[in-house]
């Protein structure tokens, strides 16, 4: 009976034992890293703390480039929800770039009308996962770019428009 009592007690050490290392060895790989790059972020801007914690580094560095890259007054073509489920989000996007205002172009409309819907001086278009499609030759755009193919065209004007 002795015995028995004792190799439980030894058991359970060893299984508090083992449970204490990989505590420890979490902490150290995972937990105190994410907490050291969690308070790294709190002098940062709402925005791009949430950008980061949300979707990373790269999705925060784009959100970055385009708040950098259109004024405030900006109207942003987006891709639609469909064809790209983040950039695509509205809500989102209009969060993440609020003022600007930021409408899809939905797939039930072609591109051409979405384009002369839209399309003037001070429109965005963002250049994300194959969106837009090929620009009407007819629309003067200047191609801004971020990294990895991703960019914004920012739309000028219609050639042959009066200014």
């Amino acid at each position: 009976m002795l015995i028995g009592r004792r190799v439980y007690r030894i058991g359970a050490l060893i299984l508090v034992l083992a449970a204490a290392a990989n505590f420890w060895a979490a902490e150290a790989d995972y937990v105190h890293p994410f907490y050291q790059h969690f308070l790294g972020l709190a002098d940062r801007p709402a925005i791009e703390r949430s950008a980061e914690l949300s979707f990373g580094d790269a999705f925060s560095g784009y959100i970055l480039f385009l708040r950098s890259e259109m004024p405030s007054d900006a109207l942003v073509i987006q891709p639609s929800f469909s064809e790209n489920r983040t950039f695509g989000h509205q809500g989102l996007m209009q969060y993440f770039l609020f003022p600007r205002i930021v409408m899809p172009c939905p797939s039930e409309i072609t591109w051409a009308s979405c384009m002369d819907k839209f399309a003037g001086p001070g429109t965005y278009i963002l250049a994300v996962g194959g969106f837009p499609p090929p620009l009407d030759p007819s629309l003067e755009a200047v191609y801004i770019s971020y990294q990895s193919g991703e960019g914004v065209f920012h739309l000028t004007a219609r050639k042959g428009a009066r200014q």
